[in-house]
């Protein structure tokens, strides 16, 4: 579950503002966020993953309010609780796919890597069709090998 309440944000030195009011999604739901450019859809996500903050108000997922977490605590709980695919994936360009992958497992001592988690980084690089690109780095991957990359790496 996602709840933003009485949100609000700006960037320093621009015009640029997001106000919510109030906005939830429930856990399994599907829901679109849609806007031209620049009207908040990627400044919204980053503040739910808790990559930025708001100035006021408050950012609940799954039960956790994120917003009052310092940098390192929304750092961990992302990497817990959240699946996250930027828009230009963020592949490490001297990492095979498979330790692509595996980076929040690399990076965050919160959470442990052992044969089941490898086991399931390749069961679902093989639902996304790159089991046979594991070995590889990204500079020698198509635009959509290297989204499923990231939304493997994500899940």
């Amino acid at each position: 579950m996602v709840v933003l309440e009485s949100l609000f944000f700006q960037y320093p030195d621009s015009q640029f503002q997001l106000n919510i009011d109030n906005l939830g999604f429930d856990q399994g739901s599907k829901s679109a966020i849609i806007g031209t450019s620049g009207y908040g859809k990627t400044t919204m996500l980053n503040i739910i993953a808790g990559i930025i903050t708001p100035q006021k108000g408050s950012v609940k997922v799954k039960d956790q309010m994120i917003n009052t977490l310092g940098d390192a605590e929304r750092r961990n709980f992302r990497i817990q609780h959240i699946g996250f695919i930027f828009q230009d994936f963020k592949l490490i360009p001297y990492l095979n796919v498979m330790d692509n992958i595996l980076l929040p497992y690399r990076i965050n001592s919160t959470i442990s890597m052992n044969n089941e988690t490898m086991q399931s980084a390749l069961s679902i690089a093989e639902e996304l069709g790159i089991d046979d690109k594991m070995k590889k780095y990204p500079a020698k991957l198509s635009q959509g090998e290297k989204q499923r990359v990231a939304i493997c790496r994500a899940l």
